[in-house]
């Protein structure tokens, strides 16, 4: 338990010392350099090819924007792979085994990789980005919000209620339980580790073992761990605990995949490469939950939509496997499909670049790697 400690925290102070101070307007300039390229298994690899490392932030100075979103995510993932890379037996696996995890458990860790800042700090009114942004949990805040972004001829709109279901979901579904069992940081620590192993029977033979034996040596300690930190609990009282501490997994996956649709779709994300991977699968899921809640009228306009994209360029729309294998639509690219003029300049920024070592508070130059 002290070495997973000790482990979180040396993944929340790996900072590149040229991103502890950045402004919001340094930011936008870092989401330029975003690397969107970069393949999943090189991200694992090498998270800062994705995203630099800025120090986290946890405040509520500032309602936050689109793009403070859009660079959470990728910093989000590089947290979780500096986290993963610092496990033992994460980098003992076959590195199609390190992605299978992250296509599996990224939504659910994405949640939980910080949530000792978030469940244990005084949120008054809204949920930190880590970046000095927040979304807010007032109701003036949400519709001064609301304003400014549901406008544009686009084809989903920010809606009111997936702002107040985003408050919902952090409170009923994260804070309130684990506060309920009294976790400290210790077994928080070990609750992340468990939810990057799990769904083990989709790995490979030699990833099932590892994770299997893993998962076994995370419950185990979880319960001595309790077992000496509650003395006087009953065996069942440590039974109910234990349990209840298995559950948070489900509590927080259950409804993590379906709040980052919401967020993505009421911001309108501009996301490319790892995010757009990682996501496609649960936005596509969502996308078809929520078809069949449409109305007839609704309905026809949505399908009409699937058809009309799909028939003009049918392979782009195919949700695939990494081995190429299809598995159906990928409903995210009608969500948001790149126009001609973005695409060039998507294509302009397929060179990984980073922030020159001679600009640290304000970058304006960048240099190729």
């Amino acid at each position: 338990m002290d070495f997973l400690v000790s482990m979180n925290k040396v993944c929340n102070d790996h900072v590149d010392p040229r991103y502890e101070h950045i402004t919001y307007e340094d930011m936008v300039e870092l989401d330029k350099i975003i690397g969107r390229h970069i393949s999943l298994e090189e991200g694992i690899q090498h998270p800062e090819y994705v995203c630099p490392r800025t120090k986290n932030r946890f405040t509520c100075e500032r309602v936050f924007r689109i793009e403070d979103i859009r660079f959470y995510w990728y910093r989000i993932f590089v947290m979780c792979a500096d986290f993963a890379n610092l496990i033992p037996q994460f980098r003992e696996l076959p590195l199609n085994d390190q992605c299978q995890l992250f296509r599996l458990n990224f939504g659910v860790l994405s949640w939980s990789i910080y949530m000792e800042f978030i469940v244990y700090s005084e949120l008054t009114i809204g949920y930190p980005m880590g970046n000095g942004s927040y979304a807010p949990w007032n109701l003036e805040e949400i519709e001064a919000f609301l304003k400014i972004y549901n406008a544009g001829d686009t084809l989903y709109k920010p809606k009111k209620q997936a702002m107040e279901d985003y408050k919902t979901f952090v409170r009923n579904n994260m804070i309130e339980p684990i506060k309920s069992l009294e976790l400290d940081k210790k077994e928080l620590c070990l609750l992340k580790v468990i939810l990057l192993f799990q769904q083990e029977e989709h790995l490979s033979d030699l990833g099932r073992e590892i994770s299997h034996k893993t998962n076994n040596l995370l419950f185990d300690t979880f319960w001595d761990y309790q077992s000496s930190k509650y003395p006087d609990l009953s065996f069942d009282e440590k039974l109910r605990r234990h349990s209840r501490f298995l559950l948070l997994s489900s509590k927080i996956g259950k409804q993590s995949m379906g709040e980052e649709y919401e967020i993505v779709d009421a911001t309108q994300q501009d996301f490319d490469g790892i995010m757009k991977f990682l996501m496609s699968d649960f936005l596509y899921a969502e996308s078809l939950n929520a078809a069949l809640k449409l109305t007839e009228e609704e309905a026809h306009d949505f399908f009409a939509e699937l058809v009309e994209s799909t028939l003009k360029d049918p392979v782009s729309y195919l949700a695939k496997t990494s081995d190429g294998e299809i598995i159906g639509l990928n409903l995210s690219c009608i969500m948001k499909r790149p126009t001609q003029s973005n695409q060039e300049e998507e294509d302009q920024h397929h060179e990984s670049v980073f922030l020159d070592n001679t600009s640290a508070s304000k970058p304006e130059k960048v240099q190729k790697i």
